[in-house]
């Protein structure tokens, strides 16, 4: 999915936008909180961003 999302550029109003998807992934951890999680997936997405962006990033 992340591949063709950002192989594919998207046309609107005769203009060609280049999309790029940056995920954080992170595996629940037994006695974690949802919101714990939530913060663990959020710091590996501003990771992405912070290295480039167009990249997924996980444990």
């Amino acid at each position: 999915m992340h591949t063709e999302i950002s192989s594919h550029p998207v046309v609107f109003e005769e203009n060609s936008i280049r999309v790029t998807l940056t995920v954080g992934v992170s595996h629940r951890k037994n006695g974690c909180s949802i919101d714990e999680w939530i913060q663990q997936i959020d710091k590996k997405l501003y990771i992405g961003k912070k290295n480039g962006k167009n990249q997924i990033v996980y444990e």
